[in-house]
């Protein structure tokens, strides 16, 4: 049963993918499991003084990881100026919060048989990261043609780069094609991801979308995947601010 009320957790560890980017990992202290589907999210309940601030963080965990580990993982950016991501950056191991969940329904049916597009931005990319960690802990990550665009601005915010990277290698059917927006040795690509759609992908038939981060990405994307010949009910977004 999904539990909505808010409960405590405890960071058990955390992960620094680069300056501006940490994973945490929180267990919660009740000890009762949280029955959640990859691509949703929590509620962080921050403190503030007198007052609680609230944020949706993704989770970016399999349902599976969690089940062997007792842990969820959720990634944020610091942001300048943001009170609550610079609140959690700056506490460590044991530091306790409340969240509430799981929401959302930023998920892939299992019963589909399409080939998925993946287009994140930034952190959007982390309910895209547990979808498809559930696909490989299923077996099931070789069982349809993916794309998956990730646009970022410097090579080192490729969150999870080495394991899409080997997973590309590992799967013929999976495609990893990350974009730096503001290159400095990268040679790889450096378009919008919506671009990088159009450009990889020529037909719209068996596709279904699922696209995550800022409001004006995802925006842009459904202008040109529209424009591509696809449906609305083929597009699945988790629009941020």
């Amino acid at each position: 049963m999904a539990l909505k009320e808010k409960r405590e957790v405890e960071i058990e560890k955390y992960y620094s993918h680069c300056d501006s980017t940490k994973s945490f990992y929180i267990k919660f202290l009740d000890g009762k499991p949280i029955e959640y589907q990859a691509g949703q999210f929590l509620i962080a309940h921050i403190p503030r003084g007198d007052e609680i601030v609230k944020r949706a963080y993704s989770i970016a965990s399999s349902p599976l990881e969690t089940l062997e580990t007792g842990l969820i993982e959720i990634c944020l950016n610091r942001v300048e100026l943001g009170y609550v991501s610079n609140w959690m950056h700056d506490k460590g191991h044991k530091t306790r919060i409340q969240v509430d969940g799981p929401h959302g329904r930023f998920i892939v049916p299992e019963e589909s048989n399409d080939h998925l597009i993946f287009c994140g931005t930034g952190t959007g990319i982390s309910p895209i990261r547990g979808i498809l960690k559930d696909f490989e802990l299923k077996n099931t990550l070789k069982d349809k043609e993916i794309w998956l665009f990730f646009g970022v601005r410097q090579e080192a915010d490729i969150l999870y780069h080495q394991e899409f990277q080997q997973w590309a290698e590992q799967y013929p059917d999976f495609h990893f094609i990350p974009s730096v927006s503001r290159p400095l040795e990268w040679k790889g690509e450096t378009g919008y991801v919506q671009n990088l759609v159009k450009k990889y992908v020529h037909t719209s038939n068996q596709w279904n979308v699922y696209a995550c981060g800022l409001n004006a990405m995802i925006k842009d994307l459904e202008g040109v995947l529209l424009e591509m010949g696809f449906d609305k009910n083929q597009l699945h977004y988790d629009k941020w601010g």
